[in-house]
């Protein structure tokens, strides 16, 4: 293939169309003028293009034509390579789970000098549709163990819904679900002045139990979810992160619900295959002691 494009260039890469001469003989050329479209040729195997009175390289032997784009074509395949994934695999030496005392169960999967622990709420999937925003919440602990910086953007982390037609939903970031929480109280409370004023006192109380709702996932948000860090050295970072239910291609919870959750971290992927609610206690999963 290359050198069928050396070949199709190779007129181009002639020594070129040699311009109308002068009546004194000669070809009128001058070096500091551009010339569109003319070559100008000088005595060495490779020819200039003038432009605006800057030389510009326009044929080279064909040998350094094949090479040029032989390292162009290999850095481009490079930079296309998918980043390597790591997989929790159930009983594999990686990874681990531990069916905690708290209601949780922690899934975590090593790699390198990095450690990743998945928390799941055992009843998860009963506190998604009492949640002021619907959305999936999974707790995470990365662990740090090598000598450099560590970047964590959990603004690339993907939740697939995998019966829900497999539907991959970004987790939700922080700042836009705190945004989303002021302006929800904002109009709850006028909607509460309203029915202050028609002393409605049932619809004054559920105004005010979600304004109290709201408020509280505010803080929980603002305190414990997970943002990005930088880790140095043996450094540890946790936080919840959360992926929106909101699709036209999400319906009603089928038990167990499968999902499976992608964290990008540097040149690796971390995959976790999870269900809810978790299998916990399933004959052949090492439980780690507590």
């Amino acid at each position: 293939m290359v050198a069928d494009v050396a070949d199709g260039l190779s007129p181009l890469f002639s020594a070129g169309q040699a311009p109308l001469r002068q009546s004194d003989g000669s070809n009128g050329l001058r070096p500091d003028i551009g010339y569109a479209a003319e070559v100008y040729q000088i005595d060495t195997p490779i020819s200039f293009i003038f432009t605006s009175g800057v030389p510009i390289l326009s044929s080279v032997p064909r040998i350094f034509t094949f090479i040029v784009l032989l390292f162009f074509s290999s850095s481009a395949f490079a930079a296309s390579q998918p980043a390597a994934t790591v997989r929790w695999t159930e009983g594999a030496a990686d990874s681990t789970v531990r069916a905690a005392g708290d209601g949780h169960t922690y899934y975590t999967l090593s790699h390198g000098d990095l450690d990743v622990t998945l928390g799941l709420d055992n009843q998860e999937l009963e506190k998604i549709s009492r949640r002021v925003i619907p959305m999936v919440g999974v707790m995470l602990s990365l662990n740090y163990k090598g000598r450099g910086e560590f970047d964590i953007r959990q603004n690339r982390f993907t939740l697939e819904f995998v019966k829900h037609f497999q539907v991959v939903q970004s987790s939700v970031d922080p700042d836009q679900m705190l945004r989303h929480l002021e302006d929800d109280i904002e109009e709850l409370n006028r909607e509460f002045r309203k029915q202050a004023k028609r002393n409605d006192q049932k619809q004054s109380n559920d105004l005010q139990a979600r304004i109290k709702d709201c408020m509280d996932m505010m803080v929980f948000v603002s305190t414990r979810a997970m943002r990005p860090d930088t880790l140095n050295g043996s450094s540890s970072s946790s936080g919840w992160v959360f992926f929106s239910t909101k699709s036209r291609w999400i319906g009603a919870w089928r038990r167990p619900e499968q999902f499976v959750l992608r964290l990008p971290l540097e040149n690796v992927v971390f995959e976790f295959p999870f269900e809810l609610p978790p299998k916990e206690g399933k004959p052949g999963l090492r439980l780690r002691p507590n």
